[in-house]
């Protein structure tokens, strides 16, 4: 595959051209990945994930729901309780 490009420079009234040629090599033939190769191909699953176990099951899953949901929501309960926050 060869790939032209053309660049052109303006100065003053010079008018100069230049022009530059890449190349590109495919010396390792990879394989494409298709759908029948990607059954092959694994992506780092968990024992528990490969067994098809409930991913709530999983401590760390709990904590970040509850970081993610619960911190919010018992700053926003300290907030209105205190009334730093509503009319």
């Amino acid at each position: 595959m060869t790939l032209h490009r053309t660049t052109s420079f303006f100065k003053g009234q010079q008018h100069k051209k230049v022009s530059t040629v890449v190349r590109a090599e495919n010396k390792g033939e990879e394989p494409k990945l298709t759908r029948k190769n990607e059954a092959d191909t694994e992506a780092f699953l968990s024992p528990a994930e490969k067994s098809g176990e409930n991913p709530l099951k999983d401590p760390m899953a709990i904590i970040g729901i509850v970081g993610i949901l619960g911190v919010p929501a018992l700053i926003l309960l300290v907030g209105v309780t205190s009334g730093y926050i509503g009319q």
